[in-house]
C-alpha cells in the first residue's frame, strides 16, 4: 500500500510525501515549502518528481538537499524539459569548498521527460564541479521503477510542460492455501516465483513430490497494487484531459489540483488553471476512487474559502472520500 501525506501546510506551497511499509526511503512529489518535512525525511529521501519549475513547486528544493549531502549515495529528480539546468543552477548557486570529495557526497541523476517522449538522463557530481554528464536517453512510457512501483507521467500544458505521475505497486501473487491439499513449505515460493515469471511447465517439488507449477496455479492469484496520482497545475483543455485519461483512468487514488473556484473560470484560463468545479468533474471522469483537491490559489486564504472550493469538487466528483 501506498503511503501518502502532505507536507505542506494548507496555505504553503505544495509537496507531497509517499511512504511505504518496510522500506528506508521516501518519495517526494515536489518541492513547495513544507514545514512538516523533517529533517530525516529529507535525507532519506530517494527520489524527487518535479510537476514543474514554477517558484511554489521548486523553491524548496535547497532545503532538501541541504540534508542530503553526506548521505553517500544518488538521488533521482525526475521532471519536464529543462529540469536538469534547474538543477544544476540550484548546486552552482553554492559554494562547496568544504564539501568532501569521497564517497559520502551526494549525486544526482536527472530525468528529463521531452514533449516527444525522449527521456534525457544526466548526472552531476560535486567533484566535477556540478557539471551535467549525459548518461543516457531511452523512450519509455516509465520514468521510474524500483522493487516496489513504477512510475508512468502524463504531460500537461499549463503554459510550459507540467508533469503529472502516476505511481504505480507492482501487482503481488497470493497463495491461497485454504483450499490446497497441500502442507504449506518451501515450495510455495518456489510456485510463486513460477507463477510471477510464467513458468508452467516448471517442476515444483511439494513436500517430495514433483507437480507440474501448472498444476498448482489454480490455487495462485494476483493482488492488484495501488495506484495513486499526482496531478498539478494545467489548462482545463479537451487536449489535456486526453493526456490523462489513458493514464489516471481508474486510479485508486489522486491528488489534484483546484487551484479556482468555477466563478473565477476566466481567471482560471487565463492562468492555465483548473477549477475545483471542473477538476472534480475530471476525477469522476477518470474512474477514480479516492481524490484529493489540493493546491487553491492564495486568494483563498481563509478556511471558510477553502471549504468552499472542497465543496465544489466533491459536488462535481459526485462522493465523498472513503474513510
Amino acid at each position: 500500500m501506498i503511503h501518502s501525506t502532505l507536507k505542506s501546510k494548507v496555505h504553503e506551497d505544495i509537496c507531497l510525501m509517499l511512504h511505504f511499509e518496510n522500506h528506508s526511503y521516501f518519495y517526494l512529489c515536489d518541492c513547495g515549502f513544507a514545514s512538516d518535512l523533517s529533517y530525516k525525511e529529507a535525507k532519506d529521501v530517494s527520489a524527487i518528481f518535479v510537476s514543474h519549475t514554477h517558484i511554489d513547486h521548486f523553491i524548496n528544493f535547497d532545503g532538501i538537499m541541504r540534508h542530503q549531502l553526506a548521505v553517500g549515495r544518488k538521488i533521482v529528480v525526475c521532471g519536464g524539459t529543462g529540469i536538469a539546468e534547474s538543477v544544476q543552477h540550484k548546486l552552482l548557486a553554492f559554494n562547496w569548498n568544504l564539501l568532501g570529495y569521497d564517497e559520502k557526497a551526494v549525486s544526482y541523476e536527472v530525468r528529463e521527460i521531452h514533449p516527444d517522449g525522449r527521456v534525457e538522463i544526466f548526472h552531476l557530481q560535486v567533484h566535477e564541479r556540478w557539471a551535467l554528464t549525459k548518461t543516457g536517453e531511452h523512450q519509455e512510457a516509465i520514468i521510474y521503477e524500483n522493487e516496489l512501483f513504477k512510475v508512468r507521467y502524463a504531460i500537461l500544458n499549463h503554459g510550459v510542460d507540467c508533469i503529472a505521475y502516476l505511481f504505480e505497486e507492482h501487482d503481488k501473487s497470493k497463495m491461497n492455501m485454504k483450499d490446497c491439499p497441500h502442507k504449506a513449505g518451501v515450495w510455495v515460493r518456489a510456485l510463486k516465483e513460477a507463477f510471477e515469471k510464467d513458468l508452467p511447465e516448471q517442476l515444483i517439488n511439494v513436500n517430495g513430490t514433483e507437480i507440474l507449477a501448472k498444476d498448482l496455479f489454480q490455487f495462485m492469484s494476483w493482488d492488484r497494487g495501488y495506484k495513486l496520482g499526482y496531478i498539478m497545475d494545467y489548462a482545463a483543455t479537451d487536449a489535456n484531459y486526453a493526456q490523462l485519461e489513458p493514464v489516471f483512468t481508474n486510479a485508486d487514488e489522486v491528488y489534484i489540483e483546484s487551484y479556482y473556484g468555477q466563478e473565477e473560470l476566466e481567471l482560471a484560463h487565463q492562468n492555465k488553471h483548473s477549477t475545483a468545479h471542473i477538476s472534480g468533474t475530471w476525477a469522476k471522469k477518470l474512474g477514480v476512487k479516492k481524490a484529493n483537491p489540493v493546491h487553491h490559489s492564495r486568494r483563498y486564504h481563509e478556511d471558510w474559502q477553502r471549504q468552499l472550493l472542497h465543496k465544489e469538487f466533491f459536488a462535481a466528483f459526485g462522493k465523498a472520500n472513503p474513510e
